[in-house]
């Protein structure tokens, strides 16, 4: 056998090896190889041939995953089926269409054409737009927001939905309109939604983004695969055995990565656990550091103010946000979360639980409502009928009131309820409600953290005068 016949067979049989073989058609500088590409080839071959239908792969910028995915993969598979229909998506139009043009680079070689032109032919006009291959099989580049209208594929390649800077700055938008997407639109872009294959390549930026989404719906086979080693979220392929070993060293040796992860002239800690670390939150937090919290078992017999926090949904429906209700002690300069309530509730179930919370914490002087969504009917319901209820207003964002309480907790005056303080052991809902504010703004919900900056920011502000009333009627602020 010559060398054509020789690359034809290896080309054919193994998309790593075409890879290795094609990579100067695409890219001028020298192929580096590492395991990670062939462990990637590897699920993308089971995608092809129908053994995978969902794939998720969560990578570090610059490992080959636009290449590996956008362009040789769609090549590939054509000489396995020249009939398939591509559909490339990313949040930049201008990105599937560099990918696409390469493809067509590719596939336009001579190198290609004389191995596998037999089986796929390209216009040499073609647009990177769309274009067909001469058995009928075509692909598309499009982004998020781009039109997909009378088209029907059979794989979708979704390569980072979001950009990392969009996330950061209007998350709730740009989740909001990947998911649109993904649920709205993508579903009914399929010739056979039976047999539609999904690949989904990215960074990982919030909990909620597509990625996560993704693992929710619990059917998508995972490859994640951190820029350091983690033991905890090890790949079964992956070599490494030591907990902070690179992923690829040639490439990313130990000093690129440390001012990758520079937290003045680099990422910083957030976006290296996203980015990198492929962990929406990093390990001790963002806003909130998970080492900043105090816990209690026996709480002070007697408070300063008693206050109960209310964080209300906007509608009555399954997937509403969950209506937070939260009871805070305040002694001194201590700041004691005694006890939440978060459900799903509708507004006569919400009215029901506040009005309970408030006969048994009778103490409380305040009930701090927050006066949008359902809580502007619960003030109205409730403000002759129960003393002390109080519209809150917040003028500043989410993330702004946040950082406005941070200092307590880093100051180690928030204490959170706790059964055992040796060995530590938290009742659930307490883990749960840490995970929120340490995941903080980047978490699925935000509502515990709402309820908290309420209750913290209202308390700060009126922390002396209480006090000084306290210690002169003590025993109007018992429990």
């Amino acid at each position: 056998m010559n060398v054509v016949e020789v690359e034809r067979e290896l080309g054919h049989r193994s998309l790593y090896d075409f890879v290795k073989l094609g990579w100067s058609q695409v890219e001028t500088g020298k192929y580096s190889d590492n395991w990670h590409i062939p462990l990637i080839c590897g699920e993308l071959e089971s995608v092809t041939r129908g053994d995978v239908l969902e794939l998720l792969i969560n990578i570090p910028p610059g490992c080959m995953k636009s290449l590996l995915v956008q362009v040789f993969w769609q090549a590939w598979s054509w000489i396995q089926d020249p009939t398939l229909r591509f559909i490339g998506a990313s949040f930049d139009h201008d990105l599937t269409k560099r990918d696409s043009a390469r493809t067509l680079r590719l596939i336009h070689s001579q190198w290609f054409q004389e191995r596998w032109g037999h089986r796929v032919w390209v216009a040499p006009d073609a647009s990177v737009v769309i274009h067909e291959n001469s058995a009928g099989g075509w692909r598309q580049a499009t982004s998020i927001e781009g039109k997909l209208t009378g088209k029907h594929g059979d794989a979708v390649t979704i390569d980072d939905p979001s950009k990392p800077l969009d996330v950061m700055r209007n998350p709730k938008r740009t989740l909001s309109l990947v998911r649109d997407w993904r649920y709205g639109t993508l579903p009914t872009r399929f010739r056979d939604i039976s047999k539609a294959r999904k690949v989904l390549i990215m960074q990982r930026l919030h909990e909620d983004d597509l990625a996560g989404l993704a693992l929710k719906e619990g059917t998508w086979r995972t490859v994640i695969l951190p820029m350091r080693y983690d033991p905890a979220r090890a790949h079964p392929k992956d070599p490494r055995t030591q907990k902070g070993e690179l992923l690829w060293p040639d490439r990313f040796p130990e000093e690129a990565v440390r001012k990758l992860e520079d937290p003045k002239t680099g990422l910083g800690a957030r976006q290296t656990a996203a980015q990198l670390q492929q962990k929406p939150t990093p390990d001790d937090g963002n806003i909130f550091k998970r080492t900043w919290f105090k816990y209690y078992v026996a709480r002070p017999a007697r408070f300063d103010i008693i206050i109960i926090s209310v964080d209300c949904a906007f509608k009555d429906a399954e997937d509403s946000s969950y209506v937070v209700l939260q009871v805070w002690g305040m002694k001194g300069g201590e700041f004691f979360l005694l006890e939440q309530v978060r459900k799903r509730m509708s507004f006569t179930e919400t009215c029901a639980e506040f009005a309970a919370l408030a006969r048994k914490w009778r103490a409380s002087r305040a009930k701090l409502v927050e006066d949008k969504a359902n809580g502007t009917a619960v003030i109205d319901t409730f403000k002759k009928k129960i003393p002390g209820v109080i519209p809150v207003t917040p003028t500043e964002s989410k993330p702004a009131r946040a950082r406005a309480v941070s200092p307590l907790c880093e100051a180690g005056n928030v204490y959170l309820p706790a059964t055992s303080l040796e060995p530590l052991q938290l009742p659930q809902w307490v883990e749960e409600y840490i995970e929120e504010l340490v995941g903080f703004p980047f978490a699925a919900a935000n509502d515990q953290v709402d309820a908290t900056t309420q209750a913290l920011n209202w308390l700060s502000m009126h922390a002396f005068s209480y006090e000084a009333a306290a210690k002169n009627a003590p025993f109007l602020f018992g429990n």
